[in-house]
C-alpha cells in the first residue's frame, strides 16, 4: 500500500499542534504543572533543530518539528505567568538546565559555523552535527518531565500527551527517506510522549 507521506506529515502536525491546547488549558486550571526547564530547553532547541531538520532534507515530516518550534513559547509563557510566586525549582530541573546550557554552547557554535560556511569541507556533516547535537540537548530537557510524569502523574495532562504520541507515530509514516539525518529526528520525537503516557494512563485508570 502506498503511503501518502505529505498527508501523514500534515496529520502529524495537526496532532502535535492540537496537543498544546488542552495542555495550556490544564495549566490555567492548575491541573498541570509543567517543568519550566523542559519547556525552556524545548523552546530554544526546537526552533534551531527544526531549521537543521529542514536543511537535512526533510519535507513531509517537517510539520511536527515546526509545531514543536513555535508552540512551546506559549506553554512557557503561561507556565511563568501561573508561577509568579517563584516556587523553588526541583533539583533535577536545575541539574538538567545546567547540563543543557553546557551542551548548548558547542552546539550553537557548530550552528554558527554551518550558517557562515567557514568550513566548506565540513558542509556535508555540519547539518548532521547540529541535528544530533540539538537532539542531545533536547533529550536533556525531556528528563525532568519524564521523571515527574512517573513520580507525579497527576501533574501532567493525559489528553495532550496522547495527541503528541499520535503526532509522533504519524510522523514516522511521513518520513520519505529513511536515512540517519531524517529518521533519527522522527524516531526521537515519538519517543518521549510514548515514555510519558503509561504512568498518566495508569493514574487515570486508578482514580476513575
Amino acid at each position: 500500500m502506498q503511503i501518502d507521506h505529505e498527508l501523514m506529515g500534515k496529520i502529524a502536525g495537526v496532532f502535535a499542534t492540537l496537543g498544546f491546547l488542552p495542555y495550556i488549558i490544564a495549566i490555567f486550571k492548575n491541573t498541570t504543572v509543567p517543568s519550566k526547564t523542559s519547556w525552556i530547553i524545548w523552546l530554544v532547541v526546537g526552533t534551531a533543530v527544526a531549521l537543521s531538520y529542514k536543511t537535512s532534507g526533510a519535507n513531509a515530516s517537517v510539520w511536527v518539528a515546526v509545531s514543536y518550534a513555535i508552540c512551546p513559547a506559549f506553554v512557557l509563557g503561561v507556565a511563568l505567568f501561573k508561577n509568579r510566586e517563584k516556587e523553588p525549582w526541583p533539583k533535577i530541573d536545575k541539574i538538567c538546565l545546567a547540563i543543557g546550557l553546557i551542551l548548548f554552547v558547542p552546539w550553537i557554535t557548530f550552528k554558527i559555523i554551518e550558517s557562515v560556511h567557514v568550513l566548506p569541507a565540513w558542509a556535508r556533516f555540519l547539518p548532521l552535527i547540529t541535528l544530533f547535537g540539538g537532539l542531545a540537548v533536547d533529550a536533556n530537557g525531556a528528563i525532568p518531565t519524564i521523571v515527574k510524569s512517573w513520580k507525579r502523574p497527576e501533574e501532567e495532562d493525559l489528553l495532550a500527551w496522547t495527541l503528541w504520541s499520535l503526532g509522533g507515530i504519524c510522523n514516522l509514516f511521513a518520513v520519505e527517506t529513511w536515512n540517519w539525518e531524517i529518521a533519527t529526528y522522527a524516531v526521537y520525537m515519538a519517543t518521549p510522549p510514548i515514555i510519558i503516557m503509561p504512568p498518566l494512563l495508569a493514574y487515570r485508570l486508578r482514580t476513575r
